[in-house]
């Protein structure tokens, strides 16, 4: 299933001249994840897991963080790093399946913005979050976007799956805990659109355990 998950990216990207045209591409880093690090203390590592075309994985960088950006798609991780030096910063990139993506080292940030929301299948979701666990640091902030349904029968056969709020906070508990939650509804290009609605998800390790 992510083989071909993986191929349909790698046609979107070959047909794309420049990032703008991608659906997904977007200039402002996401809200949840300003506040979270806003909140932290102290830099150290980040990981931009499904790091598109850099955007957040720059904007990382740009506040001080040593950043990983993940992707399984090859032009995704060229264009990242044509963003870096156009900007003039440093981060590693990384081509690898996230499912079994194994780093020496933990993360104080970790942001998702378009992995989580591709797998469809429950045991890959499951797989997933066995990897976040192991690599977010023990005083570390988790930031997820997450498409969300706009009603009841809202739903599309091919692109990324909307998941409710209840059952993204059950595949994450007990061991993370929801530190706060915003949702709104934007425009989207089609097949992921003309309407979505995005949540924003920030937790981090569950100290009530």
């Amino acid at each position: 299933m992510l083989s071909l998950v993986k191929l349909i990216y790698e046609r979107i990207y070959r047909r794309a001249g420049a990032p703008e045209d991608l659906p997904w591409h977007r200039t402002e880093p996401w809200p949840m994840l300003v506040r979270a690090l806003e909140r932290r203390t102290r830099k150290g590592r980040a990981l931009d897991v499904g790091c598109g075309t850099g955007t957040h994985s720059v904007y990382l960088a740009k506040q001080g963080y040593e950043v990983t950006s993940l992707d399984f798609v090859a032009r995704a991780l060229e264009l990242t790093r044509e963003r870096a030096r156009a900007e003039n910063v440093e981060l590693d990139a990384v081509q690898a399946n996230a499912l079994e993506w194994r780093p020496a080292t933990r993360f104080d940030v970790i942001l998702d913005s378009g992995c989580l929301h591709g797998l469809a299948m429950r045991a890959d979701r499951e797989r997933y979050r066995e990897q976040v666990l192991e690599w977010l640091a023990d005083d570390g902030d988790y930031v997820l976007v997450h498409f969300a349904p706009l009603h009841r029968l809202d739903w599309r056969p091919i692109g990324p799956r909307r998941i409710e709020r209840g059952r993204i906070l059950a595949l994450f508990s007990p061991e993370l805990c929801e530190l706060a939650h915003d949702a709104h509804v934007e425009s989207a290009a089609l097949p992921m659109g003309p309407r979505i609605k995005l949540g924003e998800y920030w937790f981090e390790r569950n100290r009530q355990r």
